[in-house]
């Protein structure tokens, strides 16, 4: 990872934050997106920490996954100033708890702008930078255990539908953008993780 180029959507706390921590760990410059307009105190305490023991780096952008103009944006300026672009983890995310009975639209579409179309206009915006830099990308969608079973006990069938349409945009992109470059592919793939504490904080 030395050196490489990184965006974290969701990276101004919670699993966004430790996995940004870690690329930068390993000599990555994260660029950690976030609508936060400032990171959680952790975030502070780790770029200190990256800066005293690693040649990695943390930055942060306040960027709404649900506004993709801002979000393209956001991602281009990076890339601009970078002169390359290598990596994206999609971490932004939101969850709901709500018996089916009970959604509403506005909650269904909340949801879905993030944990979707936040994921694909993410992976749009940065699959352009690395094509026009000729970087050899790599993609990473943060999904879930959920999209693949019906947890008892929780009412979360829209958020874990959500997920399994992350799994199937996983294996869509990972065929359409695996030759784009001819000899440089974009690789696509995506973690299914159960359960984490403070996912959301």
């Amino acid at each position: 990872m030395e050196s490489k180029v990184v965006v974290v959507t969701g990276g101004g706390s919670g699993l966004g934050l430790a996995l940004a921590e870690g690329l930068a760990m390993a000599g990555a410059h994260v660029h950690c997106l976030d609508q936060l307009e400032s990171p959680v105190a952790a975030w502070h305490t780790a770029r200190n920490a990256i800066a005293e023991t690693s040649r990695g780096s943390l930055s942060y952008h306040q960027a709404d996954v649900k506004d993709a103009g801002g979000l393209d944006q956001a991602i281009t300026n990076i890339a601009r100033a970078a002169g390359r672009l290598d990596g994206l983890i999609t971490a932004a995310g939101v969850h709901q708890n709500i018996p089916a009975l009970e959604y509403t639209t506005a909650a269904m579409d909340e949801l879905l702008a993030v944990n979707y179309k936040g994921s694909f206009q993410s992976a749009v915006s940065c699959a352009r930078q690395m094509i026009k830099y000729g970087c050899p990308g790599s993609i990473c969608f943060i999904s879930s255990i959920s999209g693949f079973v019906a947890n008892q006990g929780l009412t979360s069938s829209v958020y874990n539908s959500s997920k399994a349409a992350i799994c199937q945009l996983t294996r869509n992109l990972a065929m359409e953008w695996g030759k784009v470059m001819g000899g440089k592919p974009i690789r696509v793939n995506a973690i299914c993780p159960g359960a984490l504490h403070a996912l959301s904080e």
